[in-house]
């Protein structure tokens, strides 16, 4: 038996065919790239570049022990793969796409009511409607307009992963921020280093 997430999974993988959106789908709709793959392989060759010099040009180089220079070399190539990992997961997971309504008369239905209050754990919500999407939209979810969905807790579309950043790749969006900042501050201070010692 499928559970509901599974379900739904599925659905979007079979679905991903006659998407209206602006996604690209990698490996038969398991994987959901944003529209802007261009910009997404850039920010990937912006993060491998500093970490490759540093790892080919600083870290062997760094002190006269050698044990000492592997043990900063690793801790670079754990800083830069887990930055990879964190920047893939954040760019290719769904990032809580909200389906479109297959009801074509909707749209006209709901002209008029572009809003319903609901009492929800007895406080009273407005849900908006999705002229594009044709959906009413649950709390905190907004329509991108670059990925042409309706996304849930859209926090924003992110130029550098080219796809939106929500409900379901925040976590891993936060930890490519966090590493990749923390890889900046780390190969700075020891090229810095390599500088001032080589001089």
């Amino acid at each position: 038996m499928l559970s509901s997430r599974g379900k739904a999974a599925s659905m979007l993988r079979s679905s991903h065919r006659n998407w209206e959106g602006a996604n690209r789908f990698l490996c038969n709709g398991r994987i959901m790239l944003g529209p802007e793959v261009n910009v997404c392989l850039l920010t990937f060759f912006l993060c491998c570049l500093p970490a490759a010099t540093f790892l080919a040009g600083v870290a062997p180089f760094t002190s006269d022990d050698e044990s000492q220079c592997t043990i900063i070399g690793c801790v670079g190539a754990f800083i830069f793969f887990l930055t990879s990992g964190a920047f893939w997961t954040a760019a290719c997971r769904d990032p809580g796409v909200i389906p479109r309504s297959m009801d074509t008369e909707s749209g006209r239905t709901h002209r008029f009511a572009l809003n319903q209050r609901h009492i929800i754990n007895g406080f009273e919500v407005e849900l908006k409607f999705c002229t594009t999407c044709q959906i009413f939209r649950p709390p905190r979810a907004s329509h991108c307009a670059v990925c042409n969905n309706c996304v849930r807790r859209f926090d924003h579309h992110c130029p550098w992963l080219g796809t939106c950043v929500g409900v379901r790749n925040y976590r891993p969006f936060l930890l490519f921020v966090f590493s990749a900042a923390s890889g900046c501050v780390y190969f700075s201070y020891f090229s810095v280093l390599r500088l001032v010692s080589s001089t």
